[in-house]
């Protein structure tokens, strides 16, 4: 072998490992590229559950509409299907300070972001303390706890993630 032989040789093993190398970058930062949209999008709905939990607890109808896509809609449940309108209403009938509900707080445990990253599926823990009624014999009850599970659908329009719609997977409640 003559040494213009060798010579090409390694020059041909060396683009053979660069081209190597570069095919596997661009296996890998596609999906390192997706974890950090998914977290990004997680920290970002986590601070949407935030913000509804605080405006719920002040009865801030229009930070949770303001939350809600146009063509939100809630699966209960029972099963019941309410659309946007119809949730509106049973906010707006809520009267400040009537609410027995003393904390609330969403947990995302877990989210699917879709390719383009302007959906998304996020899988909840919602737990909400209220305070028991008044017992007849005086004595104070303890309070109540609802946990509920449920599967949201978010679509991020125009920079700002709305949900668009929820399902109740599982309800319980205990004292």
């Amino acid at each position: 072998m003559t040494v213009r032989e060798r010579y090409s040789s390694v020059r041909v093993g060396r683009a053979v490992t660069v081209a190597a190398l570069f095919c596997a970058l661009l296996l890998v930062c596609p999906s390192e590229r997706a974890e950090a949209d998914n977290t990004a999008a997680r920290t970002a709905l986590q601070k949407r559950y935030d913000q509804w939990s605080a405006a719920y607890l002040k009865n801030d109808v229009a930070t949770l509409l303001r939350i809600l896509s146009p063509d939100f809609s809630l699966k209960t449940g029972s099963g019941r299907v309410l659309t946007r309108p119809q949730y509106e209403v049973i906010l707006r009938k809520r009267k400040p300070g009537t609410s027995l509900v003393t904390a609330y707080a969403t947990r995302v445990k877990r989210l699917e972001l879709s390719r383009d990253g302007n959906t998304a599926m996020a899988y909840t823990t919602e737990t909400t303390t209220e305070k028991s009624p008044p017992v007849p014999d005086g004595k104070k009850a303890a309070p109540v706890i609802h946990i509920h599970d449920y599967r949201d659908g978010w679509v991020r329009r125009n920079g700002q993630w709305l949900l668009r719609s929820s399902e109740t997977l599982e309800e319980r409640s205990h004292s």
